[in-house]
Order: structure tokens, then sequence, then C-alpha cells
């Protein structure tokens, strides 16, 4: 996917799954559990996406490269948020500079 990712993008498939890899062979399924809006005015637009990973996973923040059925394969930098009963709560946050 090219073009800039927006919150619909992400609200249009929420509570769907996604397939992270940590590497070529290590392969994990992700859910996406929330989409957040953080600003949006004539400077700034900004929102997160949080993603629930198995805890097997691990605690590890960097880029990932992901892959959903909408929205195609995505690199994307995650850190990890929360670590709850079903799993690691992982996050990541898309800032875009509307006018400088």
């Amino acid at each position: 996917m090219s073009e800039q990712l927006t919150i619909e993008d992400f609200s249009r498939n929420l509570n769907t799954k996604f397939k992270v890899y940590r590497t070529d062979e290590d392969v994990f399924d992700a859910e996406l559990v929330e989409v957040l809006e953080l600003r949006n005015d004539d400077i700034l637009y900004s929102f997160s996406v949080i993603f629930l990973l198995p805890p097997e996973f691990g605690f590890e923040q960097r880029i990932f490269k992901f892959e959903h059925s909408e929205l195609g394969v995505l690199e994307l930098f995650i850190v990890p948020v929360r670590q709850t009963d079903l799993g690691i709560r992982y996050e990541a946050l898309f800032n875009y500079v509307i006018r400088e």
C-alpha cells in the first residue's frame, strides 16, 4: 500500500486478523483491537492502532512486517504497551504534519 494510511483504513478493519512476521519463518497472528484518534487539526493528524499478539511474541519494539487481506503488506513500528490475560497489546502511532 503506497498511499498514506488513515484512521478510516484501520477502523474498517477493526477486529480483523493480521499476520506479523518476526522473521520469514516466525509468523504470528495479531488482532486489530483498537483505533484511536489522537489529534486532528490544521497542524497535525495523529492516531494510534492497538494490536493484540500472543504472549509468545515477547516484548520487542521495532519495525515488523504486517500482512492483511485488505490493507496488504505494511511495515509498522510497534511498541508493547500492556500485557493482559489474552496476550500483549502493541501500539503503532501515525503522525502526519498538515501544515508547518
